[in-house]
C-alpha cells in the first residue's frame, strides 16, 4: 500500500471513529434527559398523591377540598378492612383505592412500586390509641373530595382482644405501616393482622397514699404555709391518741421539694415519700422514708373518667333551696351549681349527690351516718367553719368519698389581712386528680387527698395543708364497678382504650 493511500485510510478512519463517538454521546445525552424527565414525572405524581392523602387526612365533617391534579385517578373497590372485638365482627367494609401509574392509595396507606412511602394515622397518647382509616367512594377522582361521615369503633374494654386484618394485593406495604402499632403480621402475600392483646379484669385501686399527685403537680413547701402528715387508725376510733402512727405515704410522678423557702414548715410522720423525678428532703426526712426516681410512680384514677362511669341522672331532681330531703339520705342529682351556706346536714342513710356544676359550702356541717358519695362536675369551693364528719366516730374516712373535676377552693382569699385563716375540716377521701387545689386557709383532713397540684395563693397565715391518712383506707377502691369501665384500661393495656376512625370520603 502506497503511503498516499495510507494517508487517506488514516483519514477514513479518523473521520469514522469521531462520527461513532458522536453518535454515541448524542444517544447517551439523549437517554439521560429521557431519564431525568422521567425521574421528575415520577416525583411530581409521588408528591400529587402524598397531596391527596394529606387532603384527605385534614378533612372535617362535611368539608370538601379540591385538589389539583395532572390527570384524573381511577378509584376501585380495594382492599377489605376488618374488625374484630373478642372474636366478634364489629367492621367490615372494603376501603376503595385510587390508583394511577404506579401509584395507590389505600386507607390512608401510599404505595408505590409495591412499598409504603406514606402511612395511615396511628396515635398513641399517654391514655388512648386511634387508628384512621378513611374510606374512599365515588367511581373516579379528578379533584374533589368530601367528607360525607364517619364511622367510629371506641373499645373501652381493656379485658377484650382486638383484631385489625386488612385483606389486600398490597399487604407487604400494610405489614410495614402496621407492625410497630401492636402484635402484627403477614399472614400471607395478602393478609395482615395486628393484634391488640387484653388482658385480666384489675382490681379498682385503693386509696393506698394519704397525698397522690396527679400528672402535673408535686408540692414545694413555701407554695403552702405547713405541711402536716401522719396516719392513724379509724377502727380504733377518732384520730388522736393511741391510734396516730407514721405509716403514710406521700407519692408524686414529679419532683418532691420540701425544703423552699418562704417560712414553710413541715411535719412528716410518714413511711416514705416516692418520686419518679426527685426528692429535696430537706431536715424533715429520714434516710429511710426517701424513695427517688421510683419507676412507674402510679398516678390516680382521672377524676372525669371515675364520675363518667356514674349515672348523672339518678336519684330526685334538688334544687339550690330545697336541702331537707337530703336529710333522709338517698340519691339526688342537680343540673345547677349548688351553695349550702349555714346548713347543719345529718344524713341518715346512704346518700349520693351529683352536682353538674360548682358545689359551694360555708359555715355548713354535715355529718354522714352511713356511706356518703358526692360528684361535683365543676369546682369545689369551701368557705369558711366547713366541717365533714361521721357519725359516732367523726374520723371514718372510709364512710365518705368526694369527687371533684374542677379546682377546690379551700377558704376565702384574704391577701394583705392578718385576719384568722378559714378554718375546714373534713372526714373523707377527696379525689380531684386533674385539679389545683387552692389554700386560702387551713384543710385539715382525715383521709387522704388525690389532687393534680397545690398552691397558696392567700396570706403568710393561710394555707396549712394536714393530712391524717386513714390507714383502713387501703382497702378502699376509689371507684365501685360491676364490669371493667373504660377507666380500667390505663391498667391492663399501654392504651387506655382503642378507638378505630373510618372517615368516609366521597371522591365524585
Amino acid at each position: 500500500m502506497g503511503r498516499a493511500q495510507t494517508e487517506v485510510l488514516g483519514v477514513v478512519l479518523l473521520f469514522g471513529m469521531v462520527l461513532v463517538g458522536a453518535t454515541a454521546i448524542a444517544t447517551v445525552g439523549v437517554s439521560g434527559l429521557e431519564l431525568v424527565q422521567d425521574e421528575a414525572e415520577t416525583e411530581r405524581d409521588r408528591l400529587e398523591m402524598q397531596t391527596v392523602a394529606h387532603e384527605i387526612a385534614s378533612l372535617g365533617e362535611g368539608d370538601r377540598q379540591a385538589v389539583g391534579l395532572e390527570e384524573p385517578y381511577d378509584r376501585v373497590e380495594g382492599g377489605r378492612l376488618v374488625i374484630t372485638v373478642d372474636g366478634q365482627e364489629a367492621y367490615n367494609e372494603s376501603m376503595g383505592r385510587l390508583v394511577t401509574d404506579d401509584l395507590v392509595y389505600e386507607g390512608g396507606l401510599v404505595v408505590q412500586d409495591g412499598r409504603a412511602i406514606g402511612q395511615p394515622a396511628v396515635e398513641t397518647h399517654a391514655r388512648s390509641t386511634q387508628v384512621t382509616v378513611p374510606r374512599l367512594a365515588g367511581e373516579r377522582f379528578s379533584g374533589d373530595l368530601e367528607r360525607t361521615g364517619t364511622t367510629a369503633i371506641r373499645v373501652d374494654d381493656p379485658t377484650a382482644n382486638v383484631t385489625l386484618t386488612v385483606h389486600s394485593e398490597y399487604a407487604p406495604a400494610w405489614y410495614e405501616a402496621l407492625e410497630g402499632s401492636g402484635d402484627a403480621r403477614l399472614v400471607d402475600a395478602e393478609t395482615v393482622e395486628v393484634v391488640f392483646e387484653g388482658g385480666n379484669a384489675p382490681r379498682p385501686p385503693t386509696v393506698s397514699s394519704a397525698i397522690a399527685f396527679g400528672e402535673t403537680g408535686g408540692v414545694t413547701v413555701g407554695e403552702i404555709d405547713r405541711l402536716q402528715v401522719d396516719s392513724y387508725v379509724s377502727s380504733a376510733g377518732a384520730y388522736g391518741g393511741g391510734n396516730r402512727g407514721a405509716n403514710a405515704t406521700i407519692r408524686s410522678p414529679n419532683a418532691l421539694d420540701f425544703a423552699a423557702g418562704g417560712g414553710g414548715t413541715v411535719d412528716l410522720q410518714i413511711e416514705r415519700a416516692i418520686s419518679s423525678e426527685s426528692i429535696n428532703p430537706g431536715p424533715w426526712l429520714e434516710d429511710d422514708q426517701v424513695v427517688e426516681y421510683a419507676d412507674n410512680v402510679s398516678v390516680p384514677v382521672p377524676t372525669g373518667d371515675v364520675i363518667a362511669a356514674q349515672e348523672s341522672t339518678q336519684g330526685a331532681q334538688l334544687g339550690t333551696s330545697d336541702l331537707t330531703p337530703l336529710e333522709a339520705g338517698g340519691s339526688y342529682h342537680t343540673s345547677d351549681d349548688l351553695e349550702v351556706r349555714d346548713e347543719t346536714l345529718r344524713l341518715a342513710d346512704d346518700t349520693s349527690l351529683f352536682v353538674a356544676g360548682n358545689l359551694t359550702l360555708e359555715n355548713t356541717t354535715i355529718v354522714a351516718e352511713e356511706d356518703l358519695r358526692v360528684y361535683v362536675t365543676g369546682n369545689l369551693d369551701l368557705g369558711d367553719d366547713v366541717r365533714i364528719e361521721t357519725a359516732g366516730n367523726p374520723h371514718r374516712a372510709s364512710a365518705v368519698q368526694v369527687f371533684a373535676v374542677g379546682d377546690i377552693q379551700a377558704g376565702e382569699e384574704r391577701r394583705g389581712e392578718r385576719a384568722e385563716p378559714d378554718t375546714i375540716s373534713l372526714t373523707g377521701y377527696i379525689h380531684a386528680s386533674e385539679s389545683t387545689l387552692y389554700m386560702h386557709g387551713e384543710l385539715e383532713l382525715y383521709g387522704a387527698l388525690a389532687i393534680g397540684d397545690v398552691q397558696n395563693t392567700g396570706s403568710a397565715q393561710t394555707g396549712d395543708l394536714i393530712v391524717h391518712y386513714d390507714e383502713e383506707l387501703v382497702d378502699t377502691h376509689v371507684y365501685v364497678q360491676d364490669s371493667a369501665p373504660s377507666m380500667d384500661a390505663a391498667y391492663t393495656r399501654e392504651a387506655y382504650y382503642l378507638r378505630f376512625v373510618i372517615p368516609e370520603i366521597d371522591t365524585a
